[in-house]
């Protein structure tokens, strides 16, 4: 994820009584709508909602009231005031940024006093736009690493974004999940930290990315399946997400700017609105699959029959090495994974000579 930190204020409007003059239509170069105005409402949820308002409109033609809305990465909307034409929800990746409003007032079909036609005419057209922001910009990109090299080069050496991928804004003093976001078609994904956010999260907190888990298909092999490794590393336990790379990231209070590192304290810098740094780059690696269930085993006969029930929440530990075998090293066990069973009493995991590296010591990728 490409990342960046813009500071942005929330905008407070104090405007005097005013008339915009029409710039097309019937009624062009008159003081028709009084006081038009984008008012924004809030932006919780990593959504803004934003509304048009017009004092009053003097014309004493019938009309309705047509919304074309533009904004930044191309967002738009339209649609006639009964719709809900004016107001607005922006839930994409960019919130930050000039929202405009086109107001066209059309003559209603059944009123023909101020043409004297039964066509409906535009009688008036005007434009209103102001600067909205949700507060500090924090984004990034998830990208699959092609060739594995932990930077993006492009689609020439198979990086490509990976789109709906969720990435988590977690407290730094709980690990507990205070925002959840998905990344675009681009593989972005981005938070919007306002001043309350802030204050809440004592500013600071960690950015990490969630690697799906592996779902089998019937298709493959067992060990043909596939799934993404990070191209560096996390530990295999620390803060809030194993064995995955995440960013501890800490607002700068006087500035826009903000500090970021890695878990392991490198990569360090400062992170600014034209400066997006907070990447997560993916290794895809072949995998063999592996499942089972978990049953409380009722008239413990070792197989499942009637009455035996699934157990929820039971861990799964996947270690390397052999247990009780004497004659391997100690240095070749480690812990692979430790999973829990779903609903269904059901476990899953793709494992592969990488995993068993990884929980060695790079000693014992077999067994």
């Amino acid at each position: 994820m490409s990342r960046c930190f813009l500071l942005l204020n929330f905008l407070f409007i104090f405007l005097f009584s005013y008339s915009q003059d029409c710039s097309t239509g019937l009624l062009q170069s008159q003081p028709v709508l009084v006081n038009p105005v984008i008012t924004q409402i809030s932006c919780d949820s990593n959504e803004l909602i934003a509304i048009v308002d017009v004092e009053a409109i003097n014309t004493s033609c019938a009309y309705s009231v047509y919304f074309s809305w533009t904004g930044p990465d191309g967002f738009t909307y339209s649609a006639w005031d009964y719709q809900g034409g004016n107001s607005i929800i922006n839930n994409g990746n960019f919130l930050n940024g000039n929202y405009c409003v086109s107001i066209e007032l059309w003559e209603t079909v059944s009123d023909s006093s101020c043409e004297g036609t039964s066509t409906p005419e535009l009688l008036c057209q005007i434009e209103v736009c102001e600067d909205l922001s949700c507060g500090r910009e924090i984004s990034g990109h998830v990208y699959s690493d092609g060739n594995c090299s932990c930077g993006f080069e492009g689609a020439q050496v198979g990086d490509t974004p990976l789109n709906g991928w969720l990435v988590n804004l977690y407290e730094s003093n709980s690990c507990n999940i205070y925002k959840q976001t998905e990344t675009d078609i681009d593989g972005r994904f981005c938070f919007y930290i306002n001043e309350t956010d802030s204050m809440y999260l004592g500013g600071s907190f960690y950015i990490g990315q969630v690697i799906p888990n592996t779902v089998y298909d019937p298709l493959l092999n067992a060990n043909a399946h596939s799934k993404y490794t990070p191209c560096v590393p996390g530990p295999l336990t620390g803060n809030c997400v194993d064995d995955s790379p995440i960013y501890s990231v800490i607002l700068n209070s006087n500035s826009s700017d903000a500090t970021y590192e890695d878990f392991e304290g490198t990569n360090g810098g400062i992170i600014n609105a034209g400066d997006l740094k907070l990447n997560f780059f993916n290794c895809l690696e072949t995998c063999t699959f592996i499942d089972g269930y978990k049953f409380a085993d009722n008239d413990c006969n070792c197989e499942f029959s009637s009455g035996d029930e699934p157990v929820e929440n039971w861990p799964i530990i996947i270690e390397s090495g052999i247990p009780n075998w004497t004659s391997l090293p100690s240095n070749f066990t480690g812990l692979v994974a430790e999973l829990t069973t779903d609903e269904d009493g059901y476990w899953s995991f793709c494992i592969n000579n990488n995993d068993l590296l990884a929980a060695s010591n790079s000693n014992n990728g077999e067994y």
